[in-house]
């Protein structure tokens, strides 16, 4: 399989993880946004809950240093590491490794061309080794890469789901004092 498909397999795989995380950030924003219930203790207007919603959402913004609106605008920026650079291109390490043997048999034997043949047959299997072994190294380092990406995106979403429980605790906490019953669903 090529290096270029090779590559371009790994940056779909990192699209993917990226994409998944980033949905996730937005699934968990929808849901702690829609599992809020509020029940107006005494019977408060519709106008008069939407004003102290607002009004209470204002609050905790600002007591809190949180804002669930902006939280999903900085999922959607979490910084990831930079990917490894994947060789898209041939090397020539079987070739040297070819010319390197067939020197080396030339060299070494009484009948040079026998000898460099033989040395190039070696060498050709020696560089085939280093590739294989390189790639092997390659795709270590890409499956790191990806792993550190999901580890970034595990420890963004705890951030973030600890941000979102401390504003939910300010904004029941301004309702109730509003005289409203509020349950957050999914506690």
């Amino acid at each position: 399989m090529s290096d270029r498909i090779k590559g371009s397999r790994f940056f779909t795989r990192i699209l993917v993880a990226l994409t998944c995380g980033t949905m996730a950030f937005e699934m968990a924003g929808a849901r702690q946004q829609s599992d809020t219930v509020i029940y107006p203790k005494n019977k408060q207007s519709a106008e008069q809950i939407s004003k102290d919603q607002a009004e209470c959402h204002i609050w905790s913004v600002n007591h809190t240093g949180v804002d669930p609106s902006s939280l999903l605008a900085s999922a959607a920026s979490v910084a990831v590491p930079a990917a490894p650079q994947a060789n898209t291109g041939p090397d020539g390490t079987i070739i040297r490794g070819a010319a390197a043997g067939a020197a080396i048999g030339a060299i070494t034997t009484d009948d040079s061309g026998k000898g460099a043949g033989r040395g190039a047959g070696a060498g050709t299997v020696v560089g085939l080794l280093k590739k294989s072994r390189d790639r092997r190294e390659k795709q270590k380092e890409q499956d790191q890469y990806i792993q550190q990406v999901q580890q970034a995106q595990v420890q963004d979403q705890a951030a973030m789901a600890a941000k979102m429980e401390r504003y939910n605790a300010g904004f029941s906490a301004c309702l109730g004092a509003r005289d409203y019953t509020v349950t957050i669903i999914g506690k």
